[in-house]
């Protein structure tokens, strides 16, 4: 509906009059939580305070031939089934004479991939049972009946309710952060295949045994990757031609099904990258999750690969351009890929700390709507970790090696396994800290609350008909054990008035006391 366009509501006089009309509408209070109608003077506060206070989203008129037809206002909500995601719950209120045309569900079809523009997984909506009108508007948005249940007022009345969800973004690997422990060529580290054999399943226990999410190995063949006149790569002079160590480093395609069994024991996911078609027909029918790596950025074939496949997929940028990650981004979702995950990714190894430019995490949730990981190669366990989770980062990789003193170009700069523990343990333990990002009394916080917040408490015995005055006979202070007085933003509303009832000493004042 091309004549739908929207508007950004103003913190202003204007827009709270136009919004308190619509909301005062004798439907419209029947069918809110709040049946009371609102007088001005009292909404313009709460309109201030309340109704800009998404973190990314602003609340919006909807027009319809340039006349404003609706209201929208958005809340950051923590993710209702307790999963890891960015949440905001919604509410439309449509004008009287517009009511009953089919414009409530067309603006919240409309509104949607501007939501998801901002990098949320998820939308709510609560409504009340009654409410046929709202629910057919949602129902026909794409929402789906979440759970029917009660909501809680200020003044401690409950309410039925129920709760509508809209999924913006597919589902996730996982609940938490991803941790993707990476074995890379670490296998490798004799010319004996059964030793190197051994050797990958040990880093299966090891990565299990950390309870890490996935371990992840690569599949390769040097014709596949080079040229082989290539020479000698800086970092690895000492191994010699590129090409000769990239065939050393090749992984039988008869392992893949081998490995990918044991992994099913450990209760691990196999994972390993492929470089080339062959190499993504022998792993794909082993793998819940595809991986392209930084330098195969820029392959066509491999993007259009993973994403034919449906399954989540993560793409490494190290020594990308954003030109190149736009691109791969494109071509990935042109081919009707999903799931997507940019690893942010220093091409360094090891990776110095003031190289790891972690804010791109954000930057790709924000630019292209996907979810962003850290592929990191720096050397500290895991600070990098610590930091891009407390970023919102929603995958972790990191090398790992049995022996750093084992031959191999990525053994120096790994992790060891008991580093890969304490790497996952530490990122729990953040993901704790975080919460969901909702500002709100904790149920820890409630005894404190309730003792320590300052309301306006009575500081003498106050007879009924007393008039209460600042400094006299009421202050602002912490009530300890006694009840609880009203927000001392209410003072101005006391001061003069009278006292309905006797009150002790100590007691807090509350809205029927006056």
């Amino acid at each position: 509906m091309d004549e739908l366009q929207f508007e950004i509501v103003l913190p202003c006089k204007e827009h709270a009059k136009i919004i308190i009309d619509w909301r005062n509408d004798k439907e419209t209070l029947t069918m809110s939580v709040h049946t009371e109608p609102k007088q001005m003077d009292s909404f313009y506060p709460e309109f201030l305070r309340h109704y800009f206070s998404a973190s990314e989203l602003c609340p919006l008129f909807a027009c319809y031939h340039g006349k404003r037809i609706a209201f929208l206002r958005f809340e950051d909500v923590p993710d209702p089934q307790g999963l890891r995601r960015k949440c905001c719950a919604i509410s439309i209120n449509v004008s009287p004479e517009n009511r009953g045309r089919g414009l409530g569900t067309q603006i919240l079809l409309n509104i949607q991939s501007w939501v998801k523009k901002y990098g949320y997984d998820f939308i709510l909506a609560e409504i009340k049972p009654e409410n046929i009108g709202s629910k057919k508007a949602f129902e026909n948005a794409g929402y789906k009946l979440l759970e029917i249940g009660y909501k809680e007022l200020s003044s401690g009345e409950t309410i039925p309710m129920e709760r509508y969800v809209l999924e913006l973004s597919d589902s996730r690997p996982s609940s938490s952060v991803f941790i993707i422990a990476e074995a890379g060529s670490n296998w490798c580290i004799s010319e004996n295949q059964e030793k190197n054999f051994s050797t990958a399943c040990q880093m299966i226990d090891a990565a299990a045994l950390a309870k890490c999410d996935a371990i992840k190995f690569q599949t390769f063949r040097a014709k596949k990757l080079y040229v082989p006149n290539a020479g000698e790569s800086g970092y690895l002079s000492k191994m010699g031609d590129i090409y000769s160590l990239i065939r050393k480093l090749e992984m039988p395609y008869e392992w893949i099904s081998q490995l990918s069994k044991y992994c099913k024991e450990k209760k691990i996911h196999f994972m390993s990258t492929f470089f080339s078609p062959e190499d993504f027909q022998a792993i794909d029918p082993y793998v819940a999750f595809h991986k392209i790596a930084s330098y195969e950025i820029t392959d066509p074939d491999l993007i259009h690969l993973a994403a034919s496949s449906g399954k989540p997929t993560f793409i490494s940028t190290g020594a990308a351009s954003d030109a190149d990650v736009e691109w791969a981004v494109e071509e990935y979702f042109h081919h009707r890929g999903k799931h997507l995950t940019l690893m942010q990714c220093t091409a360094t190894y090891p990776a110095g700390i003031g190289s790891l430019n972690l804010d791109v995490i954000p930057f790709y949730q924000k630019k292209y709507g996907v979810q962003s990981g850290l592929s990191d190669h720096s050397e500290h366990p895991w600070m990098a970790s610590v930091a891009a989770v407390a970023l919102g980062v929603f995958a972790i990789e990191k090398h790992f090696t049995l022996n750093r003193s084992f031959e191999g170009p990525d053994q120096r700069f790994s992790i060891l396994p008991e580093e890969l523990q304490q790497m996952v343990v530490a990122i729990r333990e953040t993901e704790k800290m975080l919460g969901d990002g909702i500002k709100r009394v904790l149920p820890e916080e409630k005894e404190l609350f309730a003792f320590a917040r300052r309301g306006v408490q009575a500081i003498q015995e106050i007879q009924k008909g007393e008039v209460f005055q600042i400094g006299k006979n009421i202050a602002i202070l912490r009530p300890g054990n006694q009840p609880q007085g009203i927000h001392p933003k209410f003072l101005s509303t006391i001061q003069g008035k009278r006292a309905k009832r006797k009150i002790s000493l100590g007691e807090g004042i509350q809205f029927d006391d006056i």
